[in-house]
């Protein structure tokens, strides 16, 4: 999922983004100047933010910008938070507020920053951390960071979570200082390494700055691999969870659309899920979170699944314990079994005289195959004449079904003008590679 947008841009339980929980924390806690550093394609957050009306920040008095991190060439890259801070370290100084909050999208918690910054400010500390104490971290939070405190809560060390112990002291990633000292750590950490992240400043301050922390007692979602996403949905089907969401004193904001309720089709039900707006639900549903304007089809069951926005389920589908992306089509499964698998390992594609290609030939001639699927028509072969006569006449004789995944092409759905090019491209690429290796010998 990460590769088509941020993390702060990844849908939560249906009807949010993860970077809606650390906005609307900054919103009800009176924080109205909020910068969001974007690593990645910004457009589906561009998108989903907008002017930032919706979480009720007032654009007289205050100022939501998103900041994407590009190249001198215009292309997104992956960076370190100070190369981000650095590069937008005059608008935080020109602000007229004198503290700074940095917090996370991938750590969803309910934070009153107002209480947390009174806090730092009476601790006389120079930067506070915010964590939890949690007596799981051998199984979960792996490389999440965690603290070293002595008994006065002093931070003496920022270190990885390998799994070695229980108890630990769990960094929420979200840091409080002024101004000041967040320009001074950025621009020391500038000067110590192009690769320093803001963690790696603060861990050598440790030992020469008065660092400490700030002790986080509700509930944390930590959302640091797929696992963890897919858990920390699934945890909001409980009642107790969801209040963290439901309370109207620290709602949870985010952009609306204007969709018709959820209706229900051709007996159609849901049990122990969130199903969002817009669905049109003719199948069965069962613990599962469903995003906005989905269609799950007749007859098909939903089960502890996580269905993004805009998903169309075909009738008949079965799908469990899986996440979808929005814009996803889930097709009825067509009820293939007794699967055989034909393999050629280490033997070109150039000739046909290959052990698992003849088996499957042969397969086919005693009538015990069906369909062929391929990833692409290479996997045939890269011999333009016959695997044009396999695909234009052995498999039509022989009433197969020939699917391959990566071309586009199934002959179900009729003939491909292109699958006879893609073929002669395929003989190409293989007389290309031999002429290139040989020259490569003779050198």
């Amino acid at each position: 999922m990460q590769k088509y947008r941020p993390i702060a841009g990844f849908s939560f339980l249906g009807r949010y983004r993860l970077v809606d929980f650390a906005i609307s924390n900054m919103s009800n806690s009176g924080i109205d100047d909020i910068q969001i550093y974007v690593n990645g394609n910004p457009r589906s957050l561009i998108d989903h933010v907008g002017t930032g009306r919706h979480y009720n920040i007032n654009s007289k008095h205050g100022h939501l910008s998103l900041v994407p991190v590009y190249t001198d060439g215009g292309t997104s890259r992956f960076t370190t938070d100070i190369s981000c801070y650095a590069e937008n370290i005059h608008a935080v100084m020109e602000n007229h507020n004198d503290y700074v909050v940095i917090a996370p999208a991938n750590m969803l918690y309910k934070g009153n920053y107002e209480e947390l910054l009174k806090q730092h400010i009476e601790s006389g500390a120079e930067v506070s951390v915010l964590y939890q104490h949690v007596d799981n971290a051998k199984e979960n939070y792996i490389g999440c960071d965690v603290l070293q405190m002595n008994k006065q809560r002093g931070v003496l060390s920022i270190e990885q979570n390998l799994g070695n112990y229980k108890s630990r002291y769990l960094s929420l990633q979200t840091y409080i200082m002024s101004k000041e000292i967040f320009k001074t750590l950025v621009e020391e950490a500038q000067e110590t390494s192009s690769m320093y992240w803001f963690k790696n400043i603060l861990n050598d301050k440790c030992v020469d700055m008065d660092i400490r922390g700030l002790n986080y007692r509700g509930h944390v979602y930590v959302i640091n691999d797929l696992k963890s996403y897919y858990e920390s949905n699934m945890q909001f089907l409980t009642e107790e969870k969801m209040k963290d969401i439901n309370d109207p004193e620290w709602p949870v904001y985010t952009r609306t659309s204007d969709s018709a309720p959820a209706i229900y089709l051709n007996g159609g039900t849901a049990t122990g899920s969130l199903i969002s707006n817009g669905c049109e639900i003719s199948g069965v549903v069962k613990n599962s979170i469903v995003g906005r304007s989905c269609k799950i089809g007749k007859d098909a069951l939903i089960e502890n699944c996580i269905i993004m926005p805009d998903v169309e389920i075909a009738d008949g589908a079965h799908l469990k314990n899986v996440i979808v992306d929005k814009h996803s089509k889930i097709a009825k499964e067509k009820g293939y079994t007794n699967l055989l698998i034909f393999c050629d390992d280490g033997i070109s594609g150039v000739t046909m005289e290959r052990p698992g290609y003849k088996a499957m030939i042969e397969a086919i001639e005693n009538n015990k195959i069906s369909a062929v699927f391929v990833k692409d028509l290479s996997r045939l072969g890269r011999n333009y004449i016959e695997v044009g006569r396999l695909t234009e006449e052995f498999f039509p004789e022989n009433d197969i079904r020939l699917v391959a995944v990566s071309d586009n092409i199934d002959t179900f759905e009729g003939e491909n003008e292109l699958a006879p090019i893609k073929n002669l491209f395929n003989e190409w690429y293989a007389r290309d590679i031999s002429k290139k290796r040989r020259i490569s010998n003779k050198i």
